[in-house]
């Protein structure tokens, strides 16, 4: 599903259940129209209809009707078309050919634009002003995460072409700030949370505002049974340590990665 993402052409594959299920138990899907059918009963004769007929066509059934009512299918055709059975004859998928254009036709406001001014954002921009570009803040620095070309996660580390060169998990500090804290390249720098502290060298850049510092994610091999030799010279730190369990975002109530407040200071 994440690669699919990626991909330059149209395809499909069909993968069946790796094991087959035991007697005594469930397939998610039947687990999860079990629990909505208990915590949500239908309300009429027409909602108890549509139920039993997802009880009965369950995924295969529900996935052969919308390939035959898709953009490759050919309705109720019998032969034409993509379906769910000549998917399941071509194990290695099927090409479709090229990318095609779904903007504006795949949006479905009537006037065909994408709405990004949702009145519940609208009304939380006054936080994240407050919490971002006021100067009275509760916590000398926010931290945020980053990538690296050649560390975009954990499992490049332990590839000499990759790692080699200056080291990239460096914490990202503005001038302005380096030079009130007497910060110069290279320098080792704390970084403390409510949770836990990380020391690493220092880069200095405009990349990031004033009041604000970055590390990226991915690093901290230094703990024992990593077993990767070149990844454990090439340790960093890992910034879960400094990620607090009780910092939520407001908004939606998730757990909140970014705008951690921390503390930052040069080590002697």
């Amino acid at each position: 599903m994440i690669f699919n993402l990626l991909a330059v052409r149209n395809n499909v594959r069909y993968a069946p259940a790796l094991f087959p299920l035991g007697a005594e138990a469930r397939h998610d899907w039947q687990i999860l129209l079990g629990l909505r059918d208990r915590l949500a009963p239908p309300r009429s004769m027409k909602e108890r209809l549509s139920r039993r007929v997802e009880q009965r066509l369950g995924p295969s059934g529900l996935l052969a009707f919308l390939l035959r009512r898709g953009p490759y299918g050919a309705g109720l055709h019998p032969f034409k078309g993509l379906t769910l059975s000549k998917l399941k004859s071509a194990p290695h998928g099927i090409d479709l050919g090229p990318l095609q254009q779904q903007l504006p036709k795949g949006l479905y406001h009537k006037d065909k634009r994408i709405h990004l001014s949702a009145a519940f954002f609208l009304a939380d921009l006054p936080r994240v002003e407050q919490r971002f570009f006021e100067q009275q803040r509760a916590a000398a620095f926010l931290l945020i995460g980053r990538r690296d070309v050649r560390s975009n996660n954990s499992w490049l580390h332990n590839s000499q072409r990759l790692v080699k060169g200056k080291s990239r998990c460096t914490v990202l500090v503005h001038p302005d700030d380096a030079r009130r804290l007497n910060i110069a390249d290279d320098d080792t720098v704390r970084v403390s949370s409510r949770v836990g502290s990380v020391e690493l060298p220092a880069s200095v850049s405009d990349e990031v505002m004033p009041g604000v510092v970055s590390i990226p994610h991915g690093w901290g091999h230094h703990r024992s049974g990593t077993a990767w030799r070149r990844a454990e010279a090439n340790a960093g730190v890992s910034v879960n340590d400094l990620t607090d369990e009780q910092f939520i975002d407001s908004l939606s109530g998730n757990a909140a990665l970014n705008g951690v407040p921390v503390n930052v200071e040069a080590v002697a």
